[in-house]
């Protein structure tokens, strides 16, 4: 008896284990038609999510005359990044400030210009022993670290470019003219940065120039980092801290305004010359490519006389500055916000991982695992489908070995999003996909009726593309539309009249003040200021600014850094005016326009919000006003050392303006508004004499 029982039970166990493994078999093809995504989908959806629009925001920071609605979602980003990239400096001083004092700015409780000093010396004198090591093993025998051959290092060019194509954007919408005059010799300080980033006007010296020259050299083909084609999958790389780091740069000067101190700490930290920087001089050398780009940075960076020493000279003045006008507690909150930024430029390099204000809707993520699960479902119902999806045929698109990739999957729901003829944004009942899938359509019964509503619900809550565009047709300000309303002056303001007793303070301070701004849109984005007009407008700038003209007189070159000594400017010149003219002073340019409100100065300042768009216009008023600098210093009014920079100011005015209007007058419609903006200007600053 004992051994038909023995198998028995074994019987009974192999049929158990036939249950169990046919049980799991089932398990796994319910699995396989499951009618929404699994989880790994899902998770990898909304990575890819994440990135697109970090790559989109890219893109519109680009174009901000274009995509002016995307500021707020800017400023969230902003403060998404600040907010993460200074958890992980916490994170890191926690781990080792018990072995290592100095490892990050934590360390600096409170501001002092001689602790500061220590500590970069420290950073610095870190990197330098760092780069001792590697040489020395190289010299031993060791591979090099960033890439091994030429193919390596195409790639790695190619993977940093976005960050490298925006070099200078983390001072680009600092609109030195805006700021409150108290802060205008540190600012001044910052602006002399950007100046140099973007090359002084000189395009062989200009950063992101070089390094476009560079990333031709290993692929043509790659668009401009303004192109939208740039951010497309194919062209751009998916490491997520690049695209953080690249987002730093062109969000934190979007709002001067309200984030000084995280803007110079942001650029303390980021004109420190790093160790990549310095085996990337080495190692392209090294496979055959050119290492301009980072031996630049290598020297113009140096502690002692570059970029590094402004910043820091930067960082002091503004600090002394807030603890001698709002105290020690209010320099202790700046100081944060100071180390805030410099965290920002530290530690967005490895920040990789989205931040929360890309975080997708869940029901983006939704739409996407519903249209997966219809595609496994369907398989190749499609492929004889001739309709099309940005170009290609709807079979294409849902190819169900292409569609296993998340950036396929995303792709198609951004393609399918912009299809007109199917998805009619913010409107479900005129979109061409929920009528297909309705009753009556030709794919009704594809969809549940709670999928279509699903669906619905979607489309009624995408915003409209026409949003996120500016219309293509603009109307022409009221005053262009005929010059006749506006008619020639014959002779120009005379070199005999006697300003002084003639001027009206009232309408010339606000003109003066105004005009300062016309001309600083040009150069907020650096892959635009590395076109000839941007170039000749900076020249222009560095004149009003009191640096260097190009023309042989030294006003304050830039080439001397950390040396560089005051000098007179336009803003100086009309603070000057304002006093010699015994007006209380003003504390900013808004603060002037309040005093002395006037429509003309409120025109100029919004025309000059958007250069693109008005740049012959903003390029002729600032002729005209040229021409009043040159009247004014010869009049009297100004004091001599006044009167002297100001001279030179105009003759590097007029010669660079010059170069402006020429380069303008030769595109279509544009020697048109050239006039209309000169004539205009020169009839209100007509107006400011009796």
């Amino acid at each position: 008896m004992e051994q038909p029982t023995q198998i028995w039970v074994l019987g009974f166990g192999i049929t158990l284990i036939l249950l169990v493994y046919l049980y799991y078999i089932a398990i796994v093809s319910v699995v396989h038609v499951e009618p929404y995504a699994r989880q790994s989908d899902g998770a990898s959806t909304s990575h890819v999510l994440a990135l697109r629009a970090m790559k989109r925001l890219y893109h519109r920071l680009h174009h901000p005359e274009e995509f002016a609605h995307v500021r707020p979602l800017a400023r969230q980003c902003l403060d998404s990044l600040l907010a993460q990239t200074n958890r992980l400096a916490g994170q890191h001083w926690d781990q080792n400030r018990s072995h290592k004092a100095n490892s990050s700015i934590y360390c600096l409780r409170e501001f002092s210009r001689k602790d500061l000093q220590s500590f970069l010396e420290a950073t610095n004198t870190e990197i330098q022993d760092e780069w001792e090591r590697y040489i020395h093993a190289r010299k031993a025998g060791h591979p090099r670290e960033l890439f091994q051959n030429a193919d390596e290092a195409s790639r790695w060019i190619e993977r940093i470019s976005p960050v490298k194509l925006v070099d200078g954007a983390w001072l680009g919408h600092l609109r030195l003219n805006h700021m409150p005059f108290s802060l205008h010799s540190v600012l001044k300080d910052l602006w002399q940065i950007l100046s140099e980033e973007l090359g002084d006007g000189d395009l062989a010296k200009n950063h992101v120039h070089v390094f476009k020259e560079l990333l031709r050299s290993v692929d043509s083909k790659l668009p401009d980092a303004d192109h939208e084609e740039f951010i497309s999958s194919t062209h751009s790389t998916d490491d997520l801290s690049i695209w953080n780091s690249a987002l730093a740069q062109l969000t934190v000067s979007l709002f001067p305004e309200d984030y000084i101190p995280e803007i110079l700490g942001f650029n303390l930290h980021f004109e420190l010359v790093t160790l990549e920087t310095l085996k990337a001089t080495k190692e392209l050398k090294e496979v055959g490519l050119d290492p301009s780009y980072f031996l630049l940075h290598v020297c113009i960076d140096n502690t002692d006389s570059g970029h590094s020493a402004i910043a820091f000279r930067a960082v002091c003045n503004f600090m002394e500055h807030i603890r001698e006008t709002e105290g020690l507690a209010a320099a202790g909150r700046y100081w944060e916000r100071v180390q805030s930024g410099f965290c920002l430029s530290q530690f967005s390099t490895k920040l990789d991982v989205p931040i929360d204000t890309f975080s997708p809707d869940d029901r983006e993520v939704g739409i996407v695992s519903l249209l997966t699960s219809k595609v496994r479902a369907s398989r190749k119902v499609h492929c004889n489908s001739p309709a099309r999806i940005k170009g290609q045929l709807i079979g294409k698109w849902l190819d169900s070995d292409k569609w296993d990739s998340p950036n396929w999957r995303v792709e198609f729901l951004e393609a399918f999003t912009h299809a007109e003829q199917w998805i009619c944004p913010g409107d479900s009942s005129h979109s061409g996909f929920i009528q297909l899938i309705s009753p009556g359509g030709k794919m009704f019964g594809s969809f549940t009726l709670d999928e279509r509503e699903v669906l619905k619900e979607w489309i009624d809550k995408l915003s409209p593309h026409d949003v996120a565009k500016r219309e293509s047709v603009r109307n022409e300000p009221e005053w262009l539309c005929s010059r006749r309303r506006h008619p020639e002056i014959d002779v120009a303001l005379s070199e005999k009249t006697c300003l002084t007793d003639n001027i009206v303070f009232e309408r010339v301070i606000p003109l003066w003040f105004a005009a300062c701004c016309l001309l600083q849109g040009f150069v907020a984005i650096p892959i635009k200021a590395a076109a000839q007009l941007s170039l000749s407008v900076l020249k222009v700038l560095r004149v009003q600014k009191g640096f260097q003209d190009g023309l042989g007189h030294d006003i304050s070159s830039t080439n001397t850094a950390a040396e560089r000594e005051a000098s007179h400017d336009l803003v100086t010149i009309g603070l000057t005016m304002v006093r010699s003219a015994g007006f209380s002073a003003a504390s900013s340019i808004g603060e002037v326009l309040e005093m002395w409100p006037l429509d003309f100065s409120s025109k100029m300042l919004e025309l000059s919000q958007r250069p693109e768009e008005n740049k012959a216009i903003l390029i002729g008023m600032a002729m005209a006003f040229a021409e009043f600098h040159a009247q004014l210093s010869s009049s009297g009014l100004l004091n001599r050392s006044c009167s002297e920079a100001l001279r030179m100011i105009v003759e590097g005015e007029m010669h660079h303006l010059g170069s402006c209007w020429q380069l303008l007058a030769e595109e279509e419609g544009c020697k048109y508004q050239l006039e209309a903006g000169y004539d205009m200007a020169r009839t209100e600053i007509r107006k400011g004499f009796k």
